[in-house]
């Protein structure tokens, strides 16, 4: 066990062997506190293909694995053939917002344990005046107005409402709510978490939150580990064309899309169950003198929480494997990648930066380069240079009723000017 372990991680690598999640010995969990979290660091030398996790599918917190899964689909099964407003997103957010309100009492109680906090780094729950300070006069200062906007009117249209009808049914062997976790705040934070830390897991399961495959920090270009499921599937950010089966992508978007997810691969060539380890040894989690620590959360039992029966589209018999797809040595840290983003969007949908980033951007509307360009050229010639411009591949994009370009830092200015 690192030095830097702590308690909530010792309590949580002791869910996770009950939970039959297996995390290889040379993964080292380090807390670095609440306000910054948790990072992985490598204990041993790892190699390329070693797989350094197995994840139960039925570990992850899902629609279908929650203890509110009843509330869920009753709220599915009131909307007819419509899509239900606790459907997907929306859905794994009220599952988030119930397995908050159990504590102790939730399957997942030492998995959320490490995420508290967390959300609150991300500008959907700044307060008004963080936003007007911290952002004034960026692209994201309007962004994150209108994702709150849109959230609030979602809230208050569909998901309060029925939430409201949940907590006081005619049913009197309802399912017991504590109104104090479900406020507009709660399903603020509980987005936060899904944008920053969810993944597309399969069909069946949907969007879900994956245990220990979330604690990897990003790091732009510098992927260590890959997540993907076991035995079958691998879709990575490329579409394999030699695979059978149509096998695409799920990229990150952003908060108020309907699909804001990290990506998972699904392997489909043949997969191998032994997991090979290379130098890693023994994948079992080392529990060291932990055994001294008392338990205060739940035991997890398995009849209380969703079996995955009902359609036969499950696939529980397939784990999910973090794999490394690059040596990383002794001592260094083990990096997971959201995508080549901007500083904008990872502030956006994952609450920090990254200095000097290669990928990021500075927005220009289209209306003020014309404006600017108006006192010095004639129309004819600005009209030329703008067709230029696009022939150069330099398209507009539309945001916020407004047009603009981005350029990369490669761009040739004088060919434009």
């Amino acid at each position: 066990m690192g030095k830097g372990s702590s308690r909530r991680v010792r309590a949580f690598k002791r869910w996770m062997k009950r939970e039959g999640i297996e995390c290889s010995d040379a993964l080292d969990l380090r807390d670095e506190g609440v306000e910054i979290g948790i990072s992985v660091s490598a204990l041993a030398h790892l190699k390329e293909g070693d797989v350094v996790a197995r994840i139960p599918k039925l570990t992850c917190l899902t629609t279908r694995t929650t203890a509110a899964r009843d509330i869920i689909s009753a709220a599915a099964a009131g909307e007819g053939e419509e899509e239900s407003c606790l459907g997907g997103l929306a859905g794994l957010a009220v599952a988030l917002m119930y397995e908050r309100s159990l504590g102790e009492r939730s399957r997942w109680a030492p998995y959320l344990e490490l995420l508290n906090k967390e959300e609150e780094s991300l500008p959907l729950v700044w307060s008004a005046d963080e936003v007007e300070q911290l952002l004034a006069g960026t692209e994201l200062e309007g962004t994150v107005k209108e994702d709150k906007g849109v959230m609030w009117k979602e809230w208050m249209e569909s998901i309060e409402p029925t939430l409201l009808l949940q907590m006081h049914p005619l049913d009197a062997a309802a399912v017991e709510f504590d109104p104090s976790f479900f406020g507009f705040g709660d399903y603020l934070a509980a987005r936060t978490l899904i944008s920053s830390r969810s993944f597309q897991i399969d069909e069946f399961h949907g969007v879900g939150m994956v245990p220990l495959a979330d604690l990897f920090n990003h790091k732009t270009g510098a992927e260590d580990v890959h997540l993907m499921t076991s035995p079958h599937k691998s879709e990575s950010n490329t579409t394999q064309e030699n695979n059978e089966s149509d096998t695409t992508s799920t990229s990150i978007s952003a908060i108020h899309d309907d699909d804001m997810s990290a990506s998972i691969t699904v392997d489909e060539g043949e997969g191998d169950d032994s997991g090979g380890e290379g130098d890693n040894g023994d994948r079992d989690n080392s529990e060291g003198g932990d055994d001294d620590d008392s338990d205060d959360y739940g035991d997890g039992d398995s009849d209380d929480y969703g079996d995955g029966d009902g359609d036969g589209d499950d696939s529980d018999g397939d784990d999910l494997e973090m794999t490394m797809v690059k040596d990383v040595k002794l001592g260094a840290e083990v990096f997971n990648t959201y995508g080549s983003l901007g500083n904008a969007a990872l502030l956006h949908r994952y609450g920090f930066t990254e200095p000097d980033n290669p990928y990021d951007i500075v927005n220009i509307d289209l209306e003020l380069i014309l404006q600017w360009s108006s006192s010095l050229f004639s129309g004819q010639h600005r009209r030329a240079r703008l067709s230029l411009w696009k022939r150069l591949d330099y398209s507009g994009c539309v945001t916020h009723n407004s047009e603009y370009f981005e350029i990369c830092g490669t761009a040739f200015m004088a060919q434009i000017q």
